[in-house]
């Protein structure tokens, strides 16, 4: 027996599945066609698929495996049984509208296991909650708390420490989005402000170039929209260029 399968084992053991999947993972890696590797590894995953992944390699490697054979025929029965529960209930209750007054899921839901990591969570429903990206990316750019959108998301039936994982990592995301929504708006007051700028100047020199004429006598400096434009345009730079 390996070391990295001895250590595995141990990990599993002492109910650290996740230290366990990474040196029973590695074991596999040094060698693919490791049966104890493949049978140990299928009690470390989370999932049904995974563990039907592991079991299916082990069988894969010795059709002769009594307890791979007895695991797959437990995880194909429990398979069935979702199928029959599933006929009559949503397929993903946690991207339920908990919003509606209808939704049945106004808390948490009883038993979940908070502490799991995104990289912990089942693929459907790692896919379910990474739809929620543009959503939650959105209301990190109009500042809403960070506390309230974990909550709403851990209320559809999320684990909190994935959730807490998830908007963390797209925090970055929102930051850039942010700078750009500023710079676009300082964009738009900087060009309106060079344009007040030069309509300003361009009348002041209209009504200059009138009062030079004979029988006029009078010149408009029209300072207010030249100083509005000054203004705009220094604020809008400014902003600009810090948001880049």
């Amino acid at each position: 027996m390996s070391d990295l399968l001895q250590r595995g084992i141990t990990a599993l053991k002492s109910g650290d599945k996740v230290q366990a999947r990474r040196l029973l993972g590695r074991a596999i890696q040094t060698n693919p066609r490791d049966e104890q590797a493949w049978l140990w590894l299928s009690g470390a995953v989370e999932s049904d698929q995974e563990q039907l992944r592991c079991l299916s390699k082990v069988l894969e490697i010795n059709p002769a495996n009594e307890m791979a054979k007895r695991g797959v025929g437990a995880i194909r029965k429990k398979q069935e049984q979702a199928a029959e529960a599933a006929k009559s209930a949503p397929p993903f209750p946690w991207i339920a509208d908990v919003s509606s007054p209808q939704s049945q899921l106004s808390q948490p839901i009883p038993g979940l296991n908070h502490s799991r990591g995104l990289d912990e969570l089942p693929p459907e429903q790692r896919e379910a909650l990474e739809g929620f990206t543009q959503l939650t990316t959105k209301e990190l750019v109009s500042h809403r708390s960070r506390q309230e959108i974990i909550e709403r998301l851990v209320k559809r039936g999320f684990p909190r420490q994935a959730v807490k994982q998830f908007v963390d990592e797209l925090a970055p995301l929102s930051i850039a989005r942010d700078k750009m929504i500023r710079r676009k708006r300082y964009g738009k007051m900087m060009w309106g402000g060079l344009l007040l700028t030069l309509l300003g100047i361009g009348g002041s020199v209209i009504t200059y170039i009138i009062a030079t004429e004979p029988g006029s006598v009078h010149f408009y400096l029209i300072y207010g929209v030249i100083f509005a434009g000054l203004a705009n345009l220094i604020i809008g730079s400014v902003g600009w260029f810090t948001n880049q």
